[in-house]
């Protein structure tokens, strides 16, 4: 139980750091590239506005229109006609002058024929005069961009790396409080239960004397109802020590062994008691299943499912057991316990409202199945159809 709520905690809080360092990552990422294409942006809108404004009625000395300057690197405009369905600059031709008039027309047909050209972001306007053609070179943002990605993810990366294991050494000393209370709780439970069987112990041999007196009716019918509180108590207490020694975190024995021979042999031993009380018993096991595992809390997980199944359900109704590969599937007919409980009958001392007056259970058998299924790492499941339910275990 310790162990799973480490990590519970460990992965929760994993989770939670791993989001934060993606947004925060993302974040820097996405305000950084969006920052430089809206700077870009903005140069190539003022540029081609300049450009179109000096384009409208002007001339100079017979040079046509005079370059316009950016204090962007690698930046152009120019004019392209459309000259019998081929593209030409104009003449004289607009350029900046870090591009050769053979580039520049080779750009601007790129960016006419497919609408981007690659580094660049580009613009495209008509006039009466053509169309103006512009891009800003974006390469060196994009160079510095590839670069802060590379950093931000080395950072981000070793930053998880570390954050991880502090966590899991500090998911250590979040849980050692409840691991301290754990231990004390059973501790109390094992000393307590130990206490009460020895008068639980006593009060058991003397109803076997009173057997051999003679006694009124009602002196009788007192004994027998000690008797029957006696054996319901002393289950409890039997439960709440099997209980105890599960959550004292004793380390499992594995061995190989036939389980299909341990399913058989513990099934079977509950079949004369579901003979007493008039219930058909099926027991469905093929030879040759091999496992590796505990094989005491395999016996003591089919004990416990047959038991449960013969106690809570309805008389002369049919028990099944079945194990197909690993996978134990036990079902027996119960009429009283509805949908809505079934997340609940491995809580300790649940034993349906219902159920309370027909059983002389405890209500500890499944939380016991239940803390079976956690130390050795079982896969638990119990459904419920057309008032039949079904409890599956898989080893």
């Amino acid at each position: 139980m310790i162990r799973r709520m480490r990590l519970k905690f460990f992965f929760i809080t994993s989770a939670i750091v791993f989001v934060m360092m993606c947004v925060l990552c993302g974040t820097i990422l996405i305000t950084t590239n969006v920052r430089n294409i809206n700077e870009g942006r903005e140069a190539l809108t003022s540029i081609v506005t300049a450009f179109e404004n000096r384009l409208v009625g002007e001339e100079t000395d017979g040079d046509g229109i005079r370059i316009i300057q950016t204090n962007r690197r690698n930046s152009f405009v120019v004019l392209v006609i459309e000259n019998n369905g081929e593209w030409e600059l104009s003449n004289p031709v607009h350029i900046s002058t870090h591009f050769s008039q053979e580039e520049l027309l080779g750009y601007a047909r790129q960016i006419l024929n497919t609408g981007n050209l690659e580094d660049f972001i580009t613009q495209v306007r008509n006039t009466d005069d053509g169309k103006i053609v512009a891009g800003v070179y974006m390469g060196l943002e994009n160079e510095a961009f590839a670069s802060l990605t590379l950093t931000v993810l080395s950072i981000g990366v070793g930053g998880l790396v570390l954050l991880f294991i502090l966590v899991w050494l500090l998911s250590y000393w979040i849980v050692n409080p409840a691991k301290e209370s754990l231990q004390k709780q059973a501790r109390f439970i094992s000393e307590a239960s130990h206490e009460i069987k020895t008068p639980l112990t006593i009060i058991s041999a003397g109803l076997e004397l009173l057997d051999g007196e003679k006694l009124s009716t009602t002196a009788r019918k007192w004994v027998d109802d000690i008797r029957i509180q006696t054996a319901k108590m002393s289950t409890m207490t039997t439960g709440l020590l099997e209980m105890s020694k599960l959550n004292e975190g004793i380390t499992t024995i594995q061995t190989e062994f036939d389980l299909s021979s341990i399913v058989l042999s513990s099934a079977l031993g509950f079949e004369s008691v579901a003979f007493e009380q008039d219930k058909t018993f099926k027991v469905d096991v093929p030879d040759g299943i091999t496992h590796r595992g505990d094989l005491q809390a395999i016996s003591q997980a089919v004990s416990i499912l047959c038991d449960n199944a013969i106690k809570y359900s309805d008389d002369k109704s049919d028990i099944e057991i079945k194990l197909v590969g690993r996978t134990l599937t036990v079902t027996n007919i119960n009429t009283i316990i509805r949908q809505n409980e079934l997340p609940l009958l491995f809580e300790r001392f649940y034993r349906g409202s219902e159920s309370r007056t027909k059983t002389q259970g405890a209500g500890l058998g499944l939380a016991i199945l239940k803390d079976l299924a956690d130390k050795n790492s079982w896969r638990i499941d119990v459904k419920k159809e057309n008032n039949k339910i079904r409890f599956h275990v898989t080893f």
